[in-house]
């Protein structure tokens, strides 16, 4: 069984189907050019040995292999560790251990996606993290090594930044536009249709999400995705292209980086208290070009 559903993960000689007992479907999740002699099933894992004495860990959700492990002798397996992180399985003579998140070359997997990865960040207390690629949103839980949610990704557009709150159950990308995505339901909303946006900040109690342009910073609030505050830089100055954006871990302060057309060889940092609307300090840092980061 798997979990707490109506499936079944099935072995045949030289398949593995998934079949809904109730519905009667039945789906193959993996096919093997040998003998599969044994499989075992854990949180979204599964463990296979095939004819030849090879084990192979497969995540189910994603139908990734994540690592395999060729043996001399025939194998039992035994169980998995308490954290699901370890297998157990014997040969003719000896009881081993095998860390199946190293792989083959000696680098230890993390997260994967079947597609390329075009951004990725953690969530504020670095419990999750989440990562986007062309097709799918997929965010993990850190300590555990696995999937939380995998979300499909119904955007034509590349997906260059993400946030996450979890206080708040939200992601947020930025692509064509600002989107937000419910982490619960999985559905997708266009909060603010902009193209252009370089930047996105989540303020250190996640009240509050940051977008921005070449002159302007939203804030939006993080649970409603009202706007809050807007700040708008006079026309002759231009925000550092980038990380030139950041809020004070617990103060009501946002900070950002900006030029003025006139004076190019230096940069201008503003701490804005965004409570009360206006600025607390300006400074300007001599000799210290655009150009450079």
């Amino acid at each position: 069984f798997i979990d707490d559903t109506h499936l079944l993960i099935v072995r045949t000689d030289k398949t593995i189907i998934l079949w809904n007992f109730l519905s009667k479907e039945e789906k193959i999740i993996y096919k093997s050019v040998e003998d599969i002699l044994d499989i075992m099933y854990i949180e979204n894992m599964l463990i296979i040995v095939t004819s030849s004495n090879n084990i192979i860990a497969l995540d189910l959700c994603c139908g990734f292999i994540l690592s395999n492990l060729n043996w001399s002798k025939p194998i039992k397996l035994l169980s998995f560790s308490n954290d699901g992180k370890l297998l157990y399985f014997r040969d003719n003579n000896s009881f081993r251990i095998w860390d199946f998140s190293i792989r083959n070359d000696g680098s230890r997997l993390l997260y994967y996606h079947q597609n390329s990865i075009n951004c990725a960040a953690y969530s504020k207390d670095a419990s999750c993290y989440v990562s986007v690629s062309d097709d799918s949103i997929k965010l993990w839980d850190v300590e555990k090594r696995r999937i939380i949610k995998s979300i499909a990704l119904g955007i034509n557009h590349y997906v260059y930044l993400v946030a996450a709150s979890m206080i708040y159950k939200k992601i947020f990308i930025i692509s064509n536009g600002f989107y937000c995505i419910d982490i619960d339901s999985g559905t997708i909303k266009l909060v603010y249709d902009e193209s252009g946006l370089c930047e996105m900040n989540l303020s250190g109690d996640e009240k509050y999400i940051s977008i921005s342009g070449e002159d302007t910073i939203i804030l939006f609030d993080t649970e409603s995705l009202d706007i809050y505050k807007e700040i708008k830089l006079p026309q002759d100055h231009k925000l550092l292209w980038g990380k030139s954006i950041d809020f004070h871990p617990t103060e009501d302060l946002l900070v950002f980086a900006y030029t003025i057309e006139d004076d190019l060889e230096s940069i201008h940092l503003c701490i804005w208290n965004y409570k009360i609307g206006a600025s607390v300090v300006s400074v300007k840092l001599e000799g210290c070009s655009a150009s450079e980061d």
